[in-house]
């Protein structure tokens, strides 16, 4: 009964604590396939809000049909964020197969971006992906002169 606690607590420490090597934009590739990695993803795709893919992690098959989803997920949180209370920031959803697709929205530089990650099972949580995202952002920051 705990177990998924447990993972998600384990997932969480591990995402915090990876590498982004030298910080530049060029690590944005391994650092999707160690998200990939870590949290046993099919597929990690980072998008941006026009629902363009900027980038996925190697073993993400259709980089593009994600990124559409991604899309309809920032769509769906826009649409929400109209009404009052409080702006979503994720989107979670099971589907048939078992599967789990996050979409989490974070920005950089005031450029909206989705980070989403497919897992081959029902245990993540709306903040799965939420310690990598320091990490992506360190990635995607562009270096100051």
């Amino acid at each position: 009964m705990l177990r998924p606690l447990l993972r998600r607590e384990q997932l969480g420490h591990e995402l915090a604590r990876l590498d982004p090597g030298n910080g530049r934009r060029q690590e944005l590739p391994r650092l999707l396939d160690d998200i990939a990695a870590t949290g046993g993803f099919s597929a990690v795709v980072l998008t941006d809000d026009a629902g363009l893919p900027l980038a996925a992690s190697s073993g993400t098959h259709d980089p593009e049909h994600y990124a559409g989803l991604s899309s309809l997920s920032l769509s769906l949180m826009d649409r929400m964020r109209r009404d009052t209370g409080p702006t979503p920031v994720a989107v979670l959803v099971h589907n048939t197969a078992n599967e789990q697709m996050l979409s989490r929205l974070f920005a950089v530089s005031s450029q909206r971006l989705l980070l989403t990650a497919v897992s081959p099972g029902a245990d993540l949580s709306p903040t799965a992906l939420d310690p990598a995202l320091h990490k992506l952002e360190g990635v995607l920051t562009p270096a100051r002169s």
